[in-house]
C-alpha cells in the first residue's frame, strides 16, 4: 500500500537525493584522507622504526646473553686454572715444608750422634752441650710431635741423657764411697782414670762430675744424698750418747773419715774438737762449691742434734755451773767461726743458741 502511494516523480527525487548524500560523503571522505595522509605516514614510519629498534634490541639481547655464557665459560675455566694453581702451590710448600722437616730430623739426630760420641771418651761438657742443642732441635719439630721419627728423637735424647745420669751417679759415688754399717766415708782420691782408651779427658775429677751433674740437673739431689749419708753415718752416731755413756770415736786419716770405735770420753771439749775435724775432713775433700753447698743443710742439721743432745743439757741448774756452761757457750762460737773460716755456711742457729743462752 505504501509503495502505491510513491510515484515515479518521488523515487527519483529520493534517488537523486540518496546519490548527492553519497557524493558529498565520499567528497568528506577523500578530504579527510588527504588532510590526515601526512599524519599516517608518520605513524607508519615511527612504527617501522619502531619495529626496527625492537629487532635491533632483540639482537643486542642476543649478543649480552651470548657474551654472559661466554663469560661464565671463562669464569668456570679461570676458577678451574686457579684450584689447580693453588693445589700445586700446596703440593710445593708441602714438599719444601717436609723437605725441611726432614733436615730438621736429621739434623737433631747428628747431633745426639755427637753427643754419644763425646759421652764415650769422656768429654762430658761438649756432651752436655750437644743434648742440650738436640733438645732445642727436637722441641723445634711443631706440628710433629706425635710422630714416630719425633718420639724416636725424643726418646733416643732422653736415653742418652739417663746414661750420663747413670754414669754420672756412678763416678759420683766412687768419689765419695758412704758405708753406713762400718760408719765410714772414704774420698778415692782427686782423679779417676778414663776407662775408654783415648778418651778426651784422661783423668776424671770431681771437678768435672760436679759440673756434669749441674749440666744434668742432677747436683741438688746427689747433695742433698750426700749430706743425708754424712749425717747418718757420721754426726748422728758421734753425737749420740748410748746407753753404756759412751759415743762414736772420730777417726781421720788421710781420705778416710770413720765412726767405727766407740768410746768413754764424753767431754765437751773432745766433742767441739771431733766437730771440727769432721767439718775439716769434707772441707779438705771437697770442692769449694760442694762444701758450700753441703755446709748448707749438714751444718743446721747437726746443730739441731748438738742443741738437741749437749747442749741443752749444758744448761746449768746452779751458780757452780756457770763456768763450765760459760766454757762451752765459748766453744760453739768457736765452732762457728772455724765452721765459717772454710767459708762455709748454715751457722746461724748456733749464734742464735748462744745470743739466747740463759
Amino acid at each position: 500500500v505504501a509503495s502505491a502511494d510513491l510515484g515515479t516523480d518521488v523515487l527519483s527525487s529520493l534517488l537523486q537525493a540518496l546519490h548527492n548524500a553519497q557524493t558529498e560523503v565520499e567528497q568528506e571522505v577523500k578530504a579527510l584522507s588527504q588532510n590526515t595522509a601526512p599524519d599516517i605516514d608518520t605513524w607508519i614510519t615511527r612504527a617501522k622504526d619502531l619495529q626496527a629498534d625492537i629487532l635491533r634490541s632483540r639482537e643486542t639481547a642476543r649478543q649480552i646473553v651470548a657474551e654472559h655464557e661466554a663469560n661464565k665459560n671463562l669464569r668456570a675455566q679461570g676458577e678451574e686454572v686457579g684450584r689447580k694453581v693453588h693445589l700445586l702451590e700446596n703440593e710445593v710448600a708441602f714438599e719444601e715444608t717436609l723437605a725441611g722437616t726432614l733436615e730438621h730430623v736429621a739434623y737433631a739426630n747428628d747431633v745426639l750422634d755427637a753427643a754419644q760420641e763425646h759421652a764415650v771418651v769422656g768429654n762430658v761438657k761438649d756432651s752436655l752441650r750437644e743434648i742440650e742443642e738436640a733438645d732445642a732441635s727436637i722441641a723445634g719439630l711443631e706440628g710433629l710431635k706425635d710422630t714416630r721419627a719425633c718420639g724416636l728423637l725424643q726418646t733416643r735424647a732422653a736415653q742418652l741423657r739417663e746414661s750420663l745420669c747413670e754414669t754420672t751417679t756412678e763416678f759420683w759415688n766412687s768419689f765419695v764411697e758412704v758405708h753406713h754399717e762400718e760408719r765410714t766415708i772414704i774420698f778415692t782420691g782427686h782423679g779417676l782414670t778414663a776407662a775408654v782408651e783415648g778418651a778426651v779427658v784422661p783423668v776424671i775429677t770431681f771437678e768435672l762430675m760436679v759440673t756434669a751433674a749441674k749440666g744434668l740437673e742432677i747436683f741438688d739431689s746427689l747433695m742433698q744424698k750426700m749430706s743425708k749419708d754424712i749425717e747418718r753415718t757420721i754426726i748422728k752416731p758421734r753425737l749420740m750418747i748410748d746407753e753404756d755413756g759412751q759415743v762414736a770415736k772420730v777417726v781421720v786419716s788421710k781420705d778416710e773419715l770413720s765412726c767405727t770405735q766407740r768410746h768413754g770420753d764424753i767431754s765437751y771439749s773432745t766433742l767441739f774438737a771431733d766437730l771440727q775435724h769432721i767439718v775439716d775432713f769434707f772441707a779438705s775433700h771437697l770442692p769449694a762449691e760442694v762444701g758450700v753447698v753441703l755446709s748448707q743443710s749438714l751444718i743446721p742439721a747437726m746443730s739441731l742434734r748438738l742443741e738437741e743432745h749437749w747442749l741443752e743439757p749444758a744448761v746449768p741448774l746452779n751458780i757452780k755451773e756457770m763456768p763450765a756452761f760459760q766454757d762451752t757457750l765459748a766453744r760453739v762460737s768457736q765452732l762457728a767461726d772455724h765452721i765459717e773460716r772454710h767459708g762455709w755456711r748454715g751457722t746461724k742457729q748456733l749464734r742464735v743458741w748462744v745470743q739466747n743462752a740463759p
